[in-house]
């Protein structure tokens, strides 16, 4: 004789762990009922049929001309799919077992990724974002030089923004570089910093920022501060308001792409975690 602890305990450990959402009940009885493989219950639920009238379809004992339930559902199938049987069959209780597991790898992750690094400082947290900016931003074409400027440059510990110097064609389509810059911006703003993308041309002339909307053409944006509001689109040419000096743009303090050229005292974290990165990157690159 077991004593009452010993009983529940028993009870509990042959309770299945993972619980039958209601909807799939009915799918279960069925499968009792009517005698069912579980191929047959896939199948029947990939086809859409509903498990509380299958008993309408197993009478072939009452009416002879009818295939049995299990052959009539193979048949079904077989000619929506073109195939006997399914590749992979899961019973109900392993798909919702599957699912769950799922849903709980899908949950780490998210989770994971809302949780900052135990080394995330601000300046790290921007340094990464810079990082995955280059990454991206030297695929596009005709961006011919990407470089490091303003506070991240120096040992400030809680620097307000990343600032990033772009060298491009006069005929480069900004579009795609605006969209790297908006990740980085909102990658930024996360820890109530800002960005910005600086362009200059060829030439080493500043010509101004990258718009930060989504949508740039002339007329969209009747407060736009832009000297020519979409006439190059995603060039917000704001000279009025925000300016680089000549002196930084014709020598920024750290290039980064396509070669790393350091023109002032750089910061270890700095070293660690954009240049040493990105000389690897491009060590790996085709020539």
């Amino acid at each position: 004789m077991f004593g009452r602890a010993e009983a529940v305990a028993i009870l509990h450990a042959a309770m299945p762990t993972t619980r039958i959402p209601a909807h799939l009940q009915p799918w279960i009885d069925a499968r009792k009922r009517h005698k069912l493989s579980h191929a047959h219950v896939q199948m029947a639920r990939e086809l859409g049929m509903n498990p509380k009238k299958l008993g309408k379809l197993d009478n072939d004992d009452q009416e002879p001309w009818k295939l049995p339930l299990p052959a009539f559902i193979e048949h079904l199938y077989a000619e929506r799919y073109g195939k006997s049987r399914p590749v992979v069959v899961h019973s109900i209780e392993e798909s919702v077992k599957l699912q769950a597991q799922k849903r709980k790898a899908k949950h780490s992750v998210k989770h994971a990724g809302s949780q900052a690094p135990a080394d995330d400082s601000l300046r790290n947290h921007l340094l990464r974002a810079v990082l995955r900016f280059v990454e991206g931003a030297c695929t596009i074409p005709r961006v011919a030089r990407i470089a490091l400027i303003g506070s991240l440059t120096t040992p400030k510990t809680n620097p307000k923004d990343a600032d990033v110097l772009v060298f491009v064609a006069d005929d480069a389509d900004l579009e795609s570089l605006a969209a790297a810059g908006r990740r980085l911006k909102g990658a930024a703003q996360h820890r109530n910093c800002g960005a910005d993308i600086f362009i200059a041309n060829l030439a080493g002339e500043y010509r101004g920022r990258t718009c930060h909307w989504r949508e740039c053409r002339p007329g969209v944006r009747v407060s736009c501060d832009a000297r020519h509001c979409g006439k190059r689109p995603y060039l917000h040419d704001d000279l009025d308001v925000v300016t680089l000096e000549t002196a930084t743009v014709k020598s920024p303090q750290i290039d980064l792409w396509p070669a790393i050229e350091r023109r002032c005292e750089v910061p270890q974290d700095v070293e660690e975690l954009l240049l040493r990165p990105l000389g690897k990157m491009m060590l790996k690159a085709p020539v």
